[in-house]
Formats: structure tokens, C-alpha cells, sequence
């Protein structure tokens, strides 16, 4: 088990941002009040002034909320607007520089955790601070899965795929900050959506990556091969990622918002994955858009 710091990313969605909060303090089994949690708030005004997306009283109710559901959680706002990208390298920066933890886990604000989310969560935590090849790990699991089947392998594990909950280590975090700087430098002081595509494509064909997928998570999964990583994840789903704004239609359904059933029950028990595995999941994260040329590899 770790007791690894929990770092929430919260933008503009309060309601999200409240359901992933009770249900973060609802944890079986992590003891939740003697963790230390963390909000990073992003801000809505850009550095300007002139664009807004979203009201500083977005920003402050996000914050009382944090402090109500969470008393013993330490917020840390930006007034200025980030974006998602420049808010997570400020999470990550603290977690591994400010705080030196070993692991961290990261929570987006469109993600509600199953009852033994963090326990699972810390496992597999333990499974990768024992393990050189593998980065990181999530229990966020995958949506395509049908609740029987994720209740037919509860311990099995995968190639992590678009997680919104992660657990990172500090080791990864240092390996990568070669690649992490140069990307961060071509999205900062612009609007994330807006970003110089053409100008990433050309940073991971200098990488040696044909890639046509300019985001952050496909830069961080290039990354991983990149350096000889893995991201592990389970199969079942702890956690399910809420479709934000939600479709009417979605409203209605069992599990909300459309969003793929989830497992409540503490039934993983993760087997440290062998080479052949790893270098599966490695095969996967290769997929993400990119063709490599595998002399670039470390």
C-alpha cells in the first residue's frame, strides 16, 4: 500500500466536481481523512483579461465546495486560465518537486470513483514502485467492458487507455521531463484547442514519432515508449468517466450520463505483469497515433 498524495483537476463543471468529491471521501479501505488532498482550480480569465471561460464565481464555488466536502484538503487556485495541460504540469510539478512523493494520483473533475477506487488504485501503486518498467497505473478500467465480464476478471490488467484517474510515479516524472519541457513549450500562452499542431508533429518526428495525435495523453503515451514504459491498467472499471455536459438522454440511465458500469466491490488483487506483458501494453502505447522508428528508442 502507498499513501500517495490525491491531486483533483477541476475546471468549470461544479456538479461533476461534487459528485467526484463525495465520492472520493466515501473510500472503503484508504482512509481518506488522513490523506493529503489537494485542488488545483484553474481560472477562467486568460492572462489578459480579455477572454473569459468561465466567471471567478465558478472558480470560488468550486473552492468552498473543495473545503466543505473535503475539511481537510488544502485548495490551490489559479486565477489565471491555464487550460488543462498547463493546470496538470502545475499539479505535477508540486506533487514530485514541491511535496518529492514517490507517486501521485491525479483525479479530473469528470470522474466518479467506485467505493474501493483507491484502494485498488494504491495496489497497483505498490506493483509499479516495484517494477522499473512500468510509469504509471490506473483502476479507471475499460468502458467497453460489460459489467459481467469486468466481474469475470476483476484482477486483470491492460494497457492503460484514456484515463481521467492516474497514478504516476516520480521516477517516470523525471525520466520524461526532456519531452515533457519541449511539448509544454509549444502549448504555453495559447489556448490548448489552438495549439500549433504542425509544431508538434514536427517535435515527435524529431523524436523519431510519425504521429498525427498532437494531445497531451498521446504525447505522454509516445513518452512512455520513448524511455521504455509501460502504463498499466485494469480491465474492470473502478471508476466511470461522466460525459460532460451530459445528453438529456443520458440523464436517465443506471449508471449516469452514459458512463460504463463500475465495479463497488474490493475484488482486485493485480499480479506484478511479466516482460512479455509489459512489452504488450508498450505495443499498445506505440498504437496511439504513431509510427516509430525504433532506432529513436531508449
Amino acid at each position: 500500500m502507498t499513501d500517495a498524495p490525491v491531486l483533483v483537476l477541476s475546471s468549470n463543471h461544479p456538479q461533476a466536481l461534487a459528485a467526484l468529491l463525495d465520492s472520493l471521501m466515501r473510500q472503503d479501505g484508504a482512509v481518506i481523512d488522513r490523506r493529503a488532498v489537494f485542488l488545483f482550480q484553474d481560472g477562467g480569465r486568460d492572462a489578459t483579461g480579455v477572454v473569459t471561460h468561465w466567471s471567478d464565481a465558478v472558480l470560488l464555488a468550486n473552492l468552498d465546495m473543495f473545503r466543505r466536502v473535503v475539511p481537510h484538503g488544502i485548495p490551490l487556485a489559479s486565477y489565471r486560465h491555464l487550460g488543462p495541460v498547463l493546470n496538470r504540469d502545475r499539479a505535477e510539478r508540486f506533487a514530485f518537486e514541491s511535496l518529492s512523493a514517490d507517486a501521485a494520483v491525479f483525479l479530473g473533475d469528470d470522474l466518479v470513483l467506485g467505493r474501493n477506487y483507491l484502494r485498488t488504485l494504491d495496489r497497483l501503486l505498490a506493483l509499479a514502485l516495484g517494477s522499473a518498467r512500468i510509469a504509471a497505473v490506473s483502476a479507471d478500467g475499460d468502458s467497453r467492458a460489460s459489467l459481467s465480464d469486468q466481474l469475470a476478471e476483476p484482477s486483470r490488467l491492460t494497457a492503460m487507455d484514456g484515463a481521467r484517474g492516474i497514478g504516476l510515479l516520480r521516477r517516470h516524472w523525471l525520466r520524461q521531463s526532456v519531452y515533457r519541457s519541449a511539448y509544454l513549450g509549444l502549448v504555453a500562452g495559447q489556448d490548448y484547442a489552438e495549439r500549433d499542431r504542425a509544431a508538434i508533429q514536427a517535435l515527435l518526428h524529431d523524436w523519431g514519432v510519425d504521429a498525427s495525435d498532437t494531445s497531451y495523453q498521446a504525447m505522454v503515451a509516445h513518452t512512455c515508449v520513448l524511455t521504455g514504459s509501460a502504463r498499466v491498467g485494469t480491465y474492470a472499471c473502478f471508476a466511470r468517466h461522466l460525459a460532460w455536459p451530459p445528453a438529456p438522454s443520458a440523464l436517465a440511465l443506471p449508471h449516469g450520463f452514459g458512463a460504463p458500469a463500475m465495479i463497488e466491490e474490493d475484488l482486485c488483487r493485480p499480479v506484478t505483469p511479466t516482460d512479455e506483458e509489459l512489452a504488450t501494453f508498450m505495443a499498445a502505447a506505440a498504437g496511439y497515433g504513431g509510427v516509430y522508428d525504433a532506432a529513436s528508442r531508449a
